[in-house]
């Protein structure tokens, strides 16, 4: 089980929610404050550099499925004192007009209560990343 987790309906089509998220080096659909500013690769071992209101992220995709519309990454740096975090993103059908995506995180933080981390990341998740992702699946 996940140390935190998100999972939401979104009103689109699972191949089209995935296309907004497909490519790693692009985070402009569903994170309008981050800008990547340095990308390496695509796919599997592609590592991205975010530069974000509460400071800088070095992200790599450690598995990469279009076929499952899954990915997971890890952060290589962040300005939060993770000792480690893996991400995992799924896009679920649930009919011809609808998906879920389920957003996970395993992490360790030492010194923290590891619930109180989790819920903040679970509120990003859903009031930021996934609203976000949201908004532009209806402004399509």
């Amino acid at each position: 089980m996940a140390d935190a987790s998100v999972s939401e309906e979104l009103p689109a089509p699972v191949e089209v929610a995935w296309s907004f998220m497909e490519d790693f080096s692009d985070m402009s659909r569903w994170s309008p404050d981050s800008n990547v500013v340095q990308s390496e690769g695509e796919g599997q071992g592609a590592v991205r550099t975010v530069e974000s209101p509460d400071g800088r992220y070095v992200e790599r995709c450690e598995s990469y499925s279009p076929e499952s519309y899954s990915f997971q990454y890890s952060l290589l740096e962040s300005p939060h004192p993770y000792e480690s975090y893996l991400g995992t993103v799924t896009f679920t059908a649930i009919d011809e007009e609808r998906c879920t995506i389920t957003w996970e995180a395993d992490f360790e933080m030492p010194d923290v209560k590891k619930e109180y981390v989790a819920k903040a990341i679970e509120e990003t998740y859903r009031d930021y990343f996934i609203m976000h992702l949201r908004t532009s699946l209806e402004n399509r």
